[in-house]
């Protein structure tokens, strides 16, 4: 504990009253000044090597010749106080010669701070609380409030923090101080620290300042206040390392902000680096600054040092932009380079790449594809698949056909080849069931993929054919089979084999919200009345298993109005009123509960909302009607 003390008091104060000295710096006329000015030098010099034992020697012949020079005795007791720390003895004489000191008016305050030392090291606590005191009371310093603190932290168990609220009232001179005051206020007050660190960041300026700041909000998850505080920084051309620029842009693309990256495109290409530049990139990709794009994904490109796992996600996306820039022979290189299919199929899709390219412009990019591939197998199903998005039916099938039927496994491109031949020509619904067959993994069901194919492209008959074969094949039909078999069933009032369909799907998924939702809405829907009990359960177990759901409470409310409880309906509409309505279907069933309970104004207000909202055919169809029967003047 002792050796802690002097080496906190040293580190705080033994800098900031170093010797200053007050003789003559030119040679004095009295010969004994002379004297001591000469063996002060001479001490000084072998400060200066380091050798301490012969600046003692002469600095104690310096005092010899001039007693009454008290920063002679002062710079002694420093270079005693340097040696006490390897002998310890020598704290005895820094107390004999300091004590003397101290009976002149003229005593300087390092001499009560050695003293302190001292005693303290000889565990004379209250003499070092002494001497530390009268030391604030001359010449009161941040430093020395410090140092008074930790002092009567360390060895009286003393924390008040009064001493550290009198170092801030004291002039601001010494940044580490400073620091070390907002450290010790952060295990107890991190707002005072935080309070602290602005200011002295405000005096200084300093990068080092700052990251203790930004530590504070990292702990508060404070993201926005981080990324605020180091663009400030650096907009105020403050010295800013590459490290600090870096953890910037990183944050910036975790927060998705993209055009903060591409406003520091400056710095990203500064750094010169990964990931920096790929952030860049994908900002001013995401951005549509295509220039900015090419730019940076040349200079990524030439640097070579991407990591390997990331590789094929920029070549596909560098090949997207350039084919977008009509470089088309570039844009084949970096797709192939990417090889990953998947990618670059989803790229095109979410991108609509080929909204801008006729067939002219994609002859040229298949042609530069087929020149440079060297496994064809890809460049043809990628051609054959663009061609399809232009309904170039003749090109896209024979391309299509060239793959090999080994890769289209092994990429699990089977069912989309089967979708392209199908959207190309309706007779090749053959072939499409032929290579659907093969697939090696027959999950999805060709029965659902057909479904599905045609449902999405509003061929209801057709999709209800082949879903009613998915539900009577497929002894665990998917989810959402089974939710666009219910709903084509209603469609084509084939009630029955609704029925049939919610109790195998109430059998598969019994604890699933949607699935009970799904049940309990066409029992109500329909009015199904030998059914309305089972609905109740089911939907208090959906609204149980999901309470926030307010499509389930909305079903709950319908089936008690289909059941005459309009009380009740009324109260299961809660959780929708509580939330802003944007469902045309919700606002007619509110509609409805509050025409029934012979509130005119509250439904017509509900009713009129379906029709605003327009998002339920069904739902506005029937508003109307009841606002015209309801004479509103608004309908008429």
């Amino acid at each position: 504990m002792k050796k802690n003390l002097i080496a906190v008091i040293s580190l705080i104060l033994f800098a900031s009253y170093c010797y200053s000295s007050k003789i003559e710096t030119e040679s004095p006329e009295d010969p004994l000044q002379y004297e001591a000015f000469y063996y002060y030098s001479m001490a000084e010099t072998a400060l200066q090597l380091r050798d301490l034992k012969s600046a003692e020697s002469l600095l104690k012949k310096a005092e010899s010749f001039a007693p009454q020079e008290i920063e002679i005795k002062a710079r002694l007791l420093e270079v005693l106080a340097a040696q006490a720390k390897f002998d310890p003895a020598l704290h005895n004489e820094i107390i004999n010669i300091g004590e003397r000191c101290t009976a002149l008016d003229n005593c300087p305050v390092k001499i009560f701070i050695l003293l302190a030392e001292s005693y303290s090291f000889q565990g004379n606590f209250e003499k070092g609380d002494q001497y530390l005191k009268k030391a604030l009371d001359q010449d009161p310093s941040m430093n020395l409030y410090l140092s008074y603190y930790l002092f009567r932290k360390n060895q009286l168990n003393d924390d008040d923090l009064s001493y550290l609220q009198k170092a801030l009232e004291e002039d601001w001179t010494d940044l580490n101080t400073v620091l070390m005051i907002s450290e010790i206020y952060s295990s107890c007050d991190p707002e005072k620290t935080l309070e602290i660190l602005e200011q002295a960041y405000s005096i200084w300026g300093e990068e080092r300042v700052l990251r203790s700041i930004l530590t504070i909000y990292e702990q508060r998850g404070d993201t926005t206040s981080i990324t605020e505080k180091i663009q400030q920084h650096i907009d105020a051309q403050n010295e800013t390392s590459d490290f600090l620029k870096s953890y910037l842009i990183n944050l910036y693309f975790l927060s998705h902000n993209y055009r903060a990256i591409v406003e520091n495109k400056n710095i990203c290409l500064e750094l010169d680096k990964d990931p920096t530049l790929r952030y860049l990139f994908f900002s001013a990709l995401t951005l549509e600054e295509d220039g900015l794009a090419l730019e940076t994904a040349a200079i990524i490109v030439e640097k070579n040092d991407l990591p390997k796992e990331v590789e094929p996600l920029f070549h596909a996306y560098y090949g997207y932009v350039l084919f977008n820039n009509s470089k088309y022979s570039e844009a084949a290189e970096n797709f192939l380079f990417a090889s990953d299919i998947n990618l670059i199929l989803d790229i095109i899709t979410d991108y609509d790449m080929m909204k801008s390219a006729g067939e002219k412009e994609l002859d040229i990019f298949v042609s530069a594809l087929l020149e440079t591939a060297d496994q064809l197998d890809m460049a043809h199903f990628l051609a054959g698949y663009m061609y399809g998005l232009l309904n170039i039916t003749a090109k896209s099938e024979e391309y299509i056909n060239r793959v090999s039927l080994n890769y289209l496994q092994e990429k699990d491109l089977v069912e989309s080849a089967a979708i392209i031949l199908l959207n190309l020509d309706e007779a090749n619904l053959p072939k499409a069931k032929d290579l659907l067959s093969k697939r090696e993994n027959q999950d999805p069901s060709l029965e659902q993929i057909l479904g599905f194919y045609y449902y999405n492209t509003l061929q209801d008959s057709s999709a209800y054919a082949y879903f009613k074969k998915e539900m009577n094949k497929n002894p665990e039909p998917s989810k959402g089979s089974i939710i666009v078999t219910s709903i084509l069933s209603e469609q084509f009032s084939d009630i029955p084999f609704l029925l049939i369909v919610m109790d195998k799907a109430l059998t598969l998924y019994p604890d699933d919200p949607e699935i009970l939702n799904l049940f309990g809405y066409t029992i109500a829907d329909l009015q199904i009345e030998e059914k309305y009990s089972e609905a109740d359960e089911i939907l208090t177990k959906a609204v149980e298993l999901d309470p926030q759901n307010s499509m389930i409470w909305d079903s709950a409310a319908w089936l008690y109005f289909r059941m005459e409880k309009y009380e009740e309906a009324l109260a299961a509409m809660e959780k929708p009123l509580a939330e802003k309505i944007n469902n045309s279907e919700i606002a007619y069933h509110l509609g409805e509960i509050y025409l029934k309970l012979n509130n005119i104004n509250l439904a017509q207000k509900y009713l009129h909302l379906a029709v605003e909202l327009d998002n339920d055919i069904e739902s506005v169809n029937l508003s109307r009607e009841i606002l015209k029967s309801l004479n509103d003047p608004e309908e008429n």
